[in-house]
């Protein structure tokens, strides 16, 4: 399998229904990746994916209303290597700020490892992760959660 075709995201998730991404950027010195306030409507996603076109529906006619607040900080390394992007996330978070789920307005924190990969003729694939010593200790020094979602995608 080739590693260069995979695509990984490994990203940082604050979430909370009273999280406000520009206040936690301030907080934390970094600016978030795709931040999302809560209480920001937002049209429906069957607007964007039926070329703005409304179902019958009344109800269906509102904007979506985000419910809960999520900044968001993604590593940035040109790598097929799934560690080297975690060490790249791990340089840009800032531990001596204290534990990033007890910051206010933070009711979930956690590490996103998510791996595309494409299938082989057969439809299967294999996705390895190795962790050193080095990389575990800087994940036991966030001391969040890790969530790790592979996916394979027939060609």
């Amino acid at each position: 399998m080739n590693q260069d075709e995979w695509i990984i995201d490994v990203s940082l998730y604050l979430r909370g229904p009273g999280l406000n991404p520009e206040t936690m950027s301030r907080v934390l010195g970094i600016p978030s990746r795709r931040p999302s306030d809560a209480g920001r409507a937002h049209p429906r996603p069957w607007l964007r994916a039926h070329g703005g076109t409304r179902p019958p529906s009344a109800t269906a006619k509102r904007a979506a209303v985000t419910r809960t607040g999520v900044w968001r900080l993604t590593a940035a390394a040109d790598s097929s290597v799934i560690a080297d992007h975690v060490a790249d996330l791990l340089a840009r978070i800032p531990v001596d700020r204290g534990p990033l789920d007890a910051v206010d307005g933070v009711q979930e924190a956690f590490i996103a490892i998510a791996v595309t990969i494409p299938a082989e003729d057969d439809g299967r694939g294999d996705c390895e992760f190795d962790v050193s010593a080095e990389l575990m200790a800087g994940l036991a020094r966030v001391g969040l959660p890790i969530r790790v979602t592979v996916d394979v995608i027939k060609k």
